[in-house]
């Protein structure tokens, strides 16, 4: 949840704040949920019942504001206006994520929420309308400047990531040595370190041996920050099927792929 608050210091204090339940939404299944009133108005009705939190990628939010003008773009802006303050931008990149895990005590509470972003978005508001992610989009989708160089730096990152992973790909497929060595290593026990920690490493060996493709990029990135931090993940059927060939352990969130709206619906509301 966000909140705005002023004092005699601070002009303006933003906070950010994951509320259980958290729910993590893949861009399909915020469009899904846009499309479809009956899904969308059970979800949204639950979360605001429970006092929950709508997490999103930022880099969802910027691939959303690629659909404007548009009729999509319009039904999922106001879908999302419709949660509120009721949300949370998460940081995709595990790496910065474990970076503030690992640092002072007083940044890993919202180690996985992307406060930059979400701090530069809400300074760009004119604070004529209650603050919820579908004003945060507009702001987005209206600042030409920062889109471009937002889009600027994520597509050279996808490309640097690709390209690392392909050469770590090809070594495992031809050493075998070195196949041996990442089939026999662990990956670091979440009681000792953190779940993401784990998750990131499990999710690393899956790829390797399963092949990354460029679209995935992305994709492996914010499955592994919103499975380690969010209650419920809801991702595309190929990423939910991956995360869930991984062993659960205490603080995973429950997956469901995009084809299993019903079903995360039901539980969810249990």
């Amino acid at each position: 949840m966000v909140t705005i608050r002023t004092s005699d210091t601070h002009p303006l204090h933003i906070d950010v704040v994951m509320e259980p339940p958290n729910v993590y939404l893949d861009q399909c299944a915020i469009a899904d949920f846009a499309d479809s009133p009956q899904l969308g108005d059970d979800f949204r009705t639950t979360l605001l019942d429970k006092k929950g939190t709508l997490c999103i990628s930022g880099l969802h939010l910027l691939e959303l504001s690629g659909l404007c003008p548009g009729n999509s773009y319009t039904r999922i802006q106001t879908y999302l206006t419709s949660f509120g303050r009721h949300f949370a931008i998460l940081d995709f990149d595990p790496n910065s994520v474990l970076a503030r895990e690992r640092g002072p005590s007083e940044l890993r509470p919202r180690a996985p929420i992307d406060f930059e972003l979400t701090k530069e978005l809400v300074l760009k508001w004119n604070g004529l309308s209650e603050i919820s992610l579908g004003i945060i989009l507009g702001v987005l989708t209206n600042d030409s400047s920062l889109v471009a160089s937002l889009r600027q730096a994520h597509v050279a990152q996808k490309q640097s990531i690709h390209d690392d992973f392909k050469q770590f790909r090809q070594l495992y497929l031809s050493d075998t040595k070195a196949k041996e060595r990442v089939n026999k290593s662990k990956c670091p026990d979440p009681g000792q370190s953190s779940v993401i920690d784990y998750l990131y490493c499990e999710v690393r060996r899956i790829c390797l041996r399963q092949d990354l493709g460029e679209r995935d990029t992305f994709d492996f990135f914010h499955s592994i920050v919103s499975v380690s931090y969010a209650d419920f993940v809801v991702l595309d059927k190929k990423w939910a099927a991956r995360l869930r060939n991984i062993r659960a352990v205490p603080g995973m969130s429950k997956i469901f792929g995009a084809n299993e709206y019903p079903a995360f619906l039901r539980e969810f509301a249990a």
